[in-house]
C-alpha cells in the first residue's frame, strides 16, 4: 500500500532520493496499514495537536502523498482490493463488500464461498473472487515458507482482500460473537488469537466498553461550541444484537485491532525470518454511522486522536522487536464516505425519501401494462434495478431495448437524477458485469434512500474519490508530494520498495525511489 508517483495518466515526474545505499536490503517486516476514510484535511487540521510518535512520524519522517486518486467512489473493500492488486474492480473481481447474487436472488458477501467453513464463526468465506494476485501473494511467492503474511481487520471482506490467496492467516471480528474469526481456507490460527478468544474475549468486556472523548472538548480544534457542550457517550450492551457491529464502526475497535497487531509483532517472530514478513492491518476513520449528530464531527476528531495513539503503540512494538531501521511502514487511506444521517428538519435543507420498494412496484406495474403479466423486476440493491432476464428472454424481447424503456420510466420518478442502462456503462473500468444491475440510478443529493430490506435509511451525499498515503522506510528521505497520484500506482510502488515483482494485473509503472 505504498504511494508512488510516476503517474502515466497525470504525468508526475518527481523523484525521491534514496538515503545511503543504491540498492537497499529488503526490510525484515513490512507493516501494511489501510485506514478507511483517512482524510488529508483532518490530518492537516490536527497535525500540530498530535504528539510525535504516530501520524506526525508518518507525515514528517516519511514520504507523504497528500492526494491519491481512486477515480470513482468505492467502498472500503473495493478500494482495499484496488490498492492491493493495482487493478480495477472489473479486473480484480471485487466491486464492493456486498454484492447481489442474481442466481440465488439475494445479497451476500463478495467473498462468500460455501466450500470453506468458518473458524470461530458460521460464516463461509474464501478469496476465490479475487481474480488476480495481490501484494500479499507476491510477498509469499518471493519468500515461500520463509515469509509469514497475516491480516487483521474488523470486516471479513477487508481482511481477505489484504490476505489474498497465499497468506498464513486472515482474521476479523465476528458480528455475532465478537470473537476473532477466520475461514478454514487459511491454515494458521496463531496462538495470540486463540489466547484472545478463549482468555480475553470481547464478549466478556463488551458491557463495560464505553466510547467517550479521550480528552477535554477544548483540545479538539474546529469544534463548534454546541458540540463541545454535549460530548458523545456510547456504550455497547450485550443485550443488543447489533452491539458488535456498532463496536466495529467505533474508534474503540481500532484499539482492539492495534492491540492484536502489537501482539502479532511481539509474539509471532515477525521480522525475524529469512525473508520479508508482512502484517496487514485495517483501521477505520469513516464517520460513525450511529452518531447522534449528522456530521459526526466530534466522534471523527476523537477517532483521529485515538488512532494516533494506536499507531504509536504499533511503532513501539516494531522498535522493541526488530527495530524501525529494519521495517517499512506503508499507510494508504480509502476514500472518505460522508456521514449519512438526516439533518434536523428545522434547517429546512431540501430533502425527500426514495423508496426502493415503491420504485420496484411502480416499475413492475408499468412493464406489465406494456409487455404482459409477468414479474419483470427481480430485485433492487444499492441503486441498481435487476430485471427478470429469463422472463425477458422467454418473451423474445430485446434486452437492451427493454432496459432502455425501464430506465426511461425510472428517470421520471421523484428523487431520481438519472437512470442508466448497464449497456451504457460496460466500457467503464468500475463495472463488474456479472453482478451489475440492469439499470443504475442516481438519487438526488439530500434525499433519503429507504432500502427494501428495512435497514437504516441513508442520506445521499457526494462521495470523495481521493485519500492519502504514506511510506516510512529507513532508506527514504522525508518528502511531501502535493501532486495527485493514481491509486493504481500504490501496489507496484510497494513491490519495488520490497524488491519483489508487482501483482500480475498491475499495469502502472512504479515510482522510482
Amino acid at each position: 500500500m505504498i504511494s508512488s508517483l510516476a503517474l502515466a495518466v497525470v504525468a508526475v515526474t518527481t523523484t525521491i532520493s534514496v538515503a545511503a545505499q543504491t540498492v537497499a536490503p529488503h526490510p525484515a517486516i513490512v507493516v501494511n496499514i489501510i485506514i478507511n476514510g483517512l482524510d488529508e484535511e483532518c490530518l492537516a487540521l490536527l497535525h500540530d495537536h498530535f504528539p510525535a510518535g504516530g501520524f506526525r512520524r508518518l507525515t514528517d519522517e516519511g514520504v507523504y502523498f497528500r492526494s491519491v486518486d481512486f477515480g470513482a467512489p468505492l467502498d472500503n473493500a473495493a478500494a482495499t482490493a484496488l490498492i492491493m492488486t493495482g487493478a480495477d474492480p472489473s479486473v480484480n473481481g471485487v466491486p464492493a463488500a456486498v454484492v447481489y447474487n442474481v442466481e440465488a436472488g439475494k445479497r451476500q458477501s463478495v467473498f462468500f464461498d460455501q466450500n470453506f467453513i468458518g473458524n470461530f464463526t458460521n460464516e463461509t468465506y474464501s478469496p476465490r473472487r479475487l481474480a488476480v494476485s495481490t501484494l500479499a501473494d507476491e510477498v509469499k511467492v518471493n519468500g515461500g515458507v520463509t515469509s509469514y503474511v497475516h491480516a487483521i481487520a474488523a470486516s471479513p471482506e477487508q481482511a481477505i482482500a489484504l490476505a489474498g490467496h497465499a497468506a498464513n492467516s486472515a482474521f476479523w471480528i465476528n458480528d455475532t460473537s465478537g470473537k476473532w474469526a477466520t475461514s478454514t481456507y487459511y491454515k494458521d490460527v496463531p496462538q495470540v488469537v486463540q489466547t484472545a478468544n478463549y482468555h480475553y474475549p470481547l464478549s466478556s468486556r463488551i458491557d463495560t466498553v464505553a466510547w467517550r472523548p479521550v480528552q477535554s472538548a477544548s483540545k479538539y480544534p474546529s469544534l463548534s461550541r454546541r458540540l463541545s457542550l454535549y460530548p458523545f457517550n456510547y456504550t455497547f450492551s450485550s443485550r443488543d444484537n447489533g452491539c458488535y457491529r456498532r463496536f466495529k464502526a467505533s474508534a474503540k475497535a481500532n484499539s482492539e485491532i492495534a492491540t492484536a497487531a502489537a501482539n502479532y509483532i511481539r509474539n509471532l517472530n515477525l521480522g525475524r525470518h529469512e525473508s520479508t514478513d508482512m502484517l496487514n492491518i485495517v483501521f477505520n476513520l469513516q464517520p460513525y454511522p450511529y452518531a447522534k449528530e449528522p456530521t459526526a464531527r466530534f466522534e471523527t476528531l476523537d477517532a483521529y486522536f485515538r488512532l494516533d495513539r494506536d499507531l504509536s503503540a504499533i511503532f513501539s512494538a516494531i522498535t522493541s522487536t526488530v527495530g524501525m531501521k529494519n521495517a517499512a511502514v506503508v499507510v494508504a487511506g480509502t476514500p472518505l464516505k460522508p456521514a449519512a444521517i438526516k439533518d434536523d428538519p428545522s434547517y429546512r435543507i431540501p430533502t425527500g425519501t426514495f423508496s426502493s420498494r415503491r420504485a420496484v412496484s411502480l416499475l413492475n406495474m408499468y412493464l406489465m401494462a406494456k409487455y404482459g403479466n409477468s414479474q419483470w423486476v427481480s430485485a433492487y440493491f444499492d441503486c441498481q434495478f435487476f430485471l427478470n432476464r429469463k422472463a425477458i428472454d422467454d418473451a423474445r424481447l430485446d434486452i437492451s431495448a427493454f432496459r432502455a424503456d425501464a430506465a426511461s420510466f425510472l428517470a421520471k420518478m421523484s428523487g431520481i437524477v438519472s437512470a442508466t442502462p448497464v449497456d451504457r456503462l460496460s466500457a467503464t473500468r468500475f463495472v463488474n458485469a456479472p453482478e451489475m444491475g440492469d439499470i443504475i440510478v442516481e438519487v438526488n443529493p439530500g434525499w433519503e434512500i429507504d432500502e427494501e430490506d428495512g435497514s437504516q435509511p441513508q442520506v445521499v451525499r457526494a462521495e470523495a474519490t481521493h485519500s492519502v498515503a504514506m511510506i516510512l522506510a529507513p532508506e527514504l528521505k522525508p518528502a511531501v508530494i502535493n501532486n495527485s497520484i493514481d491509486a493504481h500506482l500504490l501496489a507496484p510502488t510497494v513491490a519495488r520498495l520490497l524488491h519483489i515483482r508487482s501483482p500480475n494485473a498491475a499495469k502502472a509503472q512504479p515510482f522510482i525511489f
